[in-house]
């Protein structure tokens, strides 16, 4: 229940990061698990056309939280200073 929440232990934390190590980009992006997504959504190996083809209805909030905010930090770091 507190999954479906978005409620997470630092043992989920723990768990997702060390599984999403094992595992190809394209597996964190479709993963089950919304930490896994974002880590992967903020993996430096997720490119910014692979950020724009991600469809927004196939991830969780958090997910898309965080996919929102990758792309508005690469907009900002293509216009420079």
């Amino acid at each position: 229940n507190l999954v479906e929440r978005g409620e997470f232990s630092r043992f989920d934390l723990h768990i997702c990061m060390f599984e999403s190590l094992n595992i190809a980009i394209d597996q964190m992006l479709t993963h089950d698990s919304p930490i896994v997504q974002v880590l992967g959504i903020l993996d430096a190996r997720t490119g910014k056309r692979r950020l724009a083809k991600l469809q927004k209805s196939e991830l969780g909030s958090l997910a898309t939280f965080f996919l929102d905010y990758r792309i508005e930090a690469e907009k900002n770091n293509a216009e420079g200073p």
